[in-house]
């Protein structure tokens, strides 16, 4: 398969027909889907989301109840105290508890990595602890599948017209390792981004 992506039609147009001089080849038009993934487009803007994975999601691992209740942020404030407790928690979880963790870690972090940038904090702080998650950390990632549910629509939302690259970075300087972050933006979305626990601690500011 050949994803072609252009900004004047007749260059396109001659690209496929000295494709067609070499090899069997047909144009399927504009792409619609991608990997599960589903590109919107139209004069405006081009829209990338995935509402089928994340409601499967939310069927698999919610309760009709928790589907109910709406999230409106991905993680909350005592995430990092939660992760950090992992470790001295004596509420271990059951083994298919556990496979639960980590199937909705995984399943998350493809969103992260694809379609759903704003979810990458709250994906590497769950990832921390996959090994031995808590039974705080479980509802800490049932919660995000939750924010996910509420926020099906949301995706990557590619403006067309004059392309301008757009970057910024943070950190939270924490004690301990601080968590770093960047984002790359063109179209006024995320093409690039980072969240991720630094590999040293600074001893000053």
């Amino acid at each position: 398969d050949l994803i072609v992506v252009h900004s004047h039609q007749d260059v396109c147009d001659e690209f496929f027909k000295a494709i067609k001089k070499e090899f069997r080849f047909t144009d399927f038009g504009s792409m619609t889907e991608i990997c599960g993934i589903r590109i919107t487009q139209n004069s405006d803007h081009i829209l990338m989301t995935h509402p089928d994975y994340l409601s499967r999601m939310a069927d698999t691992y919610l309760t009709d109840d928790e589907k109910a209740t709406s999230v409106h942020i991905p993680a909350r404030t005592d995430l990092p105290k939660i992760i950090a407790a992992c470790a001295t928690s004596t509420e271990k979880l059951t083994r298919e508890e556990h496979i639960v963790f980590r199937e909705i870690v995984g399943q998350c972090n493809f969103a992260a990595c694809t379609f759903r940038p704003d979810i990458a904090y709250a994906v590497g702080m769950l990832s921390r602890v996959v090994n031995d998650p808590s039974r705080a950390a479980l509802q800490e990632a049932k919660y995000l599948v939750q924010y996910l549910n509420t926020t099906y629509e949301l995706g990557l939302k590619y403006e067309r017209g004059p392309l301008v690259l757009q970057s910024a970075s943070d950190a939270d300087w924490g004690v301990g390792p601080s968590i770093s972050g960047y984002g790359h933006m063109l179209g006024n979305a995320v093409v690039s981004h980072l969240s991720k626990k630094q590999d040293f601690i600074a001893m000053s500011a």
